[in-house]
């Protein structure tokens, strides 16, 4: 696989993003740079893995550190911050005794025999939460692919407790939201002898669930996210699945019993979202995916965009090991890539949009979610290699041409799109990343005007801390 020598800074601000951090719990004003849009005022909550090592113990994957949430209130042209590490079981045995206890992503406490074939009737998975963070109803939570959502002060970050739990042994950690009932809708697996992955909603006051459908599978398939149009469930299944009894029978750390089997294909399923009945099934190219970025319907086609790579070297390539190398494979790359699912067809018809990266994909959700979209905004990286993330990207989604931010040395976090409150046109807003100045080893809230990606302005934290992975802004 090519791969790409970076500069002596480059390779600095790499490791500064994945160093382990203490919290920075009491909220501090940050110094702005430039000028933030007088209608800008609300509380930008932003999660990911912000401690990877505890007393010399060190987990083995980016997706492995413990959940540190960040808060940026921003009013009247100022912007206060915060960080705080959620209090999860994890956290607090991997904290106390500097040891992993509970199996995580790619790491796995040392174990003997008997302990693993009792982890599979009493799963010892973890619960730390480090993926995203999102406002659901007055709750305030927390969440990875583990069954359980934590809840969390807004005010302080202070850990509240465990807000709902699943059922199943994992749930994707990204939920869909609807626009109308206000309802959380949300993909999970269930690993065992009758094995099944089954979609339910969760209702935004009580919190109760309710299953929407569940399919049945004998080799499960890694999921992360989920595609949803206005009638439909998109249950998109690339051939990266496991054998649950490898899981028992191995001992390797969760995602390394998933194996990739490219002569399979991809499976497409559309599932009612009101009756779980099945609307239809579709085969497509083999390939790899994270993260979906939207659907809609076009008549009685369904459109399906996604972030997509060629295979599930990206799994790997995201191991710490792997990250700090002085190099980063330049085609370890996802792209913008669409599916049209024709009724009676047994083809999805397929194409990629744009020939430039992305990935961490966000869009205007609240006016184009589950309808036709223009743009989609994400962090993207260089056609050479080097350093991942190292600039955002716009994409238009019907022509693919893009427009990018970029800074040497600086590497960059999801941009979360923000309407202006009158605004005319979809990309009339701005977009909030948290990145990461290698050179001036600090990070900074970056504001961009998300029409021209130009940036507006800058607030700058006093040390640098990860970017993460995911978040969501809340207007006052």
């Amino acid at each position: 696989m090519a791969t790409a020598t970076r500069p002596d800074q480059s390779q600095q601000t790499v490791n500064l993003a994945f160093e382990s951090h203490y919290d920075m719990p009491r909220r501090t004003e940050l110094p702005v740079r430039g000028e933030l849009p007088t209608w800008l005022a609300g509380q930008l909550l932003r999660n990911g893995p912000g401690r990877w090592k505890f007393d010399g113990s060190e987990v083995n994957h980016w997706f492995d550190g413990m959940s540190l949430v960040h808060s940026f209130d921003i009013a009247d042209g100022r912007v206060h911050y915060m960080n705080r590490f959620i209090e999860s079981r994890a956290y607090k045995q991997f904290r106390s005794s500097g040891e992993l206890s509970l199996s995580e992503f790619a790491s796995d406490p040392c174990r003997t025999r008997f302990q693993r074939i009792q982890s599979v009737f009493r799963p010892q998975v973890t619960d730390n939460p480090a993926i995203n963070a999102m406002k659901f109803g007055e709750h305030h939570i927390a969440l990875s692919e583990t069954p359980m959502a934590y809840e969390f002060d807004p005010t302080t970050l202070e850990t509240v407790g465990v807000a709902y739990e699943n059922p199943d042994t994992f749930a994707t950690a990204h939920p869909h939201l609807d626009g109308a009932s206000g309802e959380l809708l949300n993909l999970s697996c269930k690993f065992g002898p009758r094995s099944s992955q089954s979609f339910f909603r969760v209702q935004p006051d009580t919190l109760a669930q309710m299953r929407i459908a569940r399919l049945k599978r004998q080799h499960p398939t890694y999921q992360h996210s989920f595609g949803m149009s206005g009638r439909w469930l998109i249950f998109t299944e690339f051939p990266f699945r496991v054998n649950p009894l490898d899981i028992l029978r191995s001992g390797r750390p969760f995602i390394e019993n998933f194996e990739f089997h490219p002569e399979e294909g991809t499976k497409i399923t559309l599932i009612d979202r009101e009756t779980g009945a099945i609307g239809g099934e579709w085969q497509a190219e083999p390939g790899f995916c994270f993260h979906h970025v939207n659907a809609w319907e076009e008549g009685e086609d369904v459109v399906v965009d996604l972030c997509r790579f060629e295979d599930v070297s990206i799994v790997e390539n995201l191991y710490l090991e792997k990250i700090r190398e002085a190099g980063y494979p330049e085609d370890s790359a996802a792209y913008l890539h669409r599916y049209r699912l024709k009724p009676g067809a047994e083809r999805a018809e397929e194409h990629r949009v744009s020939e430039e990266p992305i990935e961490l994909p966000r869009i205007n959700y609240k006016e184009n979610n589950c309808r036709p979209y223009s743009y989609v905004y994400g962090v993207g990286m260089g056609h050479d290699g080097g350093v991942p993330f190292d600039r955002l990207v716009k994409i238009d989604a019907t022509w693919g041409s893009a427009t990018i931010w970029r800074e040497d040395n600086c590497l960059v976090g999801e941009p979360v799109f923000v309407a202006a409150p009158d605004a005319k046109a979809e990309d009339d807003g701005v977009l909030l990343s948290l990145a990461l100045d290698g050179e001036a080893e600090r990070s900074m809230l970056l504001v961009l005007d998300a029409r021209d990606m130009t940036e507006l302005a800058r607030a700058e934290i006093s040390r640098a801390v990860p970017p993460g992975f995911h978040g969501n802004f809340s207007r006052s």
